[in-house]
């Protein structure tokens, strides 16, 4: 490893202290860090992503070059100056090892030992920030969702789709009748139905723009990249899970929609029981699957309609939450985690098995550009046109490729939390 990264890994070991610290704590006490020791978090998770990055690129340089190394050797034995290698030298032992000792570059302990260290630091979230023009990249397989940890993100209950082509085709269940039964010997065999549609998909640009920054701000505060950085991805983020549900298809002006799960024909539905209250609706619709032999994994909603479920009152008006079907620390409904999030509707919820009725292609997963090349008419005032440079001015960019495929609308099942009003 290089003194470079050693020194960084040697500044940056006591704040990962201090962090796993605070994560340790917060759950052990079934408590929420502070906005003080949030951000605290926030910028150690991001660190430590940087440097999982950097020691995880310094692992396969030295994998690279030892498989130069080891081809060169595979050609006759030769030595590193192109010279026949002695019988007992080093590069004519090495030509008797295996061919994965050979070409591994090493243990890569120390790009090890910054990964795993990240990845506690980060709750082995998938979504990783992106850094200056680099591509991140993130496990194909989803994570699984550990019992008592809130689950933060709609993505984290979607598997991703191996592959990133940018056009594809799948193929979508519209039709599930399942008659298969005893037959007797020479007697016809009944015929299920399992009607599939073919579905052309391509991948989507989600992107967005920062406005100009001065230069010596950027010198002046070092954070401020890291901050702009975690907020145009958090952006990204937003738009992306609103794309996933809502998604209209259009392609109108700038446009170039996803074709979300809302506006996909064939969902289930769930209307408010008028006999109960938001928690016999909720059931009924974990129900309303499991009939269909289709086990629910997980929720979304909007933030208001969780806070009502929270502050259920009994007859004495004391709140249910010790007795009702609701874990606030994890935030479960009904066993299963709630996924917050201001693009569904108030009064609205989604149930559905997300592994089997969603995939998420990623093209690109998030990637943050700048330039000082952008031009505006008014650049210094009205009528006064000029660019970024002359201004000494860097204009960010972040944006990423996404599809979504769903795969099987009936196992989604769209949620009437609206109470109708009293008679």
């Amino acid at each position: 490893m290089n003194k470079s990264l050693q020194r960084r890994i040697a500044d940056f070991q006591p704040r990962a202290e201090k962090a796993l610290k605070i994560i340790e704590a917060c759950e052990l006490h079934q408590t929420e860090p502070t906005p003080d020791q949030a951000q605290f978090l926030k910028g150690v998770r991001v660190e430590a992503l940087r440097l999982k990055d950097i020691a995880a690129q310094e692992e396969k340089d030295n994998q690279l070059r030892a498989g130069l190394k080891a081809l060169g050797n595979e050609i006759g034995g030769m030595s590193p100056e192109g010279k026949e290698a002695p019988m007992n030298s080093p590069q004519q032992k090495e030509r008797t090892l295996p061919g994965k000792v050979r070409t591994s570059g090493g243990s890569g302990e120390w790009a090890k030992a910054v990964s795993e260290y990240s990845d506690r630091l980060t709750g082995g979230m998938k979504s990783l920030i992106a850094t200056g023009n680099i591509p991140v990249t993130v496990p194909l397989a989803p994570e699984p969702i550990r019992e008592g940890v809130p689950v933060l993100s709609l993505r984290q209950l979607i598997p991703m789709a191996p592959g990133n082509a940018p056009y594809w085709s799948y193929v979508r269940q519209t039709t599930r009748t399942n008659n298969a039964s005893t037959v007797a010997t020479g007697k016809r065999k009944p015929t299920s139905f399992y009607t599939v549609t073919r579905v052309e998909n391509r991948l989507r640009t989600i992107a967005h723009l920062s406005e100009p920054i001065p230069n010596q701000l950027l010198e002046d505060a070092a954070a401020l990249q890291n901050f702009l950085e975690a907020e145009m991805r958090l952006g990204m983020e937003l738009e992306l899970e609103d794309q996933i549900l809502n998604g209209n298809g259009s392609t109108t002006g700038v446009l170039d929609d996803f074709t979300g799960i809302l506006n996909t024909s064939g969902t289930q539905t769930q209307a408010w029981d008028t006999a109960g209250d938001e928690f016999t609706t909720t059931r009924k619709a974990v129900t309303k699957l499991e009939n269909s032999s289709i086990a629910p994994t997980g929720w979304v909603m909007n933030p208001n309609s969780w806070e009502r479920f929270e502050l259920q009152v009994d007859a004495n008006s004391r709140y249910l939450l010790g007795n009702a079907p609701v874990d606030r620390a994890a935030r479960r409904l009904w066993g299963l985690p709630v996924v917050l999030s201001t693009s569904i509707a108030d009064n609205a919820a989604v149930l559905a098995d997300w592994g089997t009725a969603t995939a998420l292609h990623v093209g690109s997963e998030g990637k943050l550009s700048w330039t000082e090349a952008m031009y505006r008419d008014d650049q210094f005032g009205a009528g006064v046109p000029g660019s970024d440079f002359e201004g000494n001015m860097t204009t960010f960019r972040f944006e990423g490729r996404f599809g979504l495929d769903v795969l099987n609308p009936f196992a989604v099942v769209e949620v009437d939390l609206t109470e109708p009003p009293a008679p």
